[in-house]
């Protein structure tokens, strides 16, 4: 599967859609540029991350002020560990 690239500057808000049937058991993974691995589950999201509407089976995730960490793959995998999309967001922009 090939990955849909998305561009931000430092402290945007960027938005990478997926979508699955509601009450589904979805998750989000990231691969930063680091070499670390972050698993982001709906459920215990952090403050600058954010599921659209999972109830409705929008399980888009939505990143407030991106920062250049931030950078790297992000997978949205379905309740049976499937993947239903790839993103690669590449953040760019000057930050102190």
């Amino acid at each position: 599967m090939k990955y849909r690239r998305v561009e931000a500057i430092h402290g945007d808000t960027v938005i990478m859609p997926c979508n699955a049937s509601p009450s589904s058991d979805v998750m989000w993974i990231q691969n930063r540029t680091d070499g670390k691995l972050n698993r982001v589950n709906y459920h215990n999201i952090k403050l600058l991350f954010s599921v659209v509407n999972a109830s409705a089976g929008d399980y888009s995730l939505k990143i407030y002020k991106v920062h250049p960490v931030y950078s790297g793959l992000y997978d949205c995998y379905d309740s049976n560990r499937c993947r239903i999309i790839e993103y690669h967001l590449a953040v760019k922009g000057v930050f102190l």
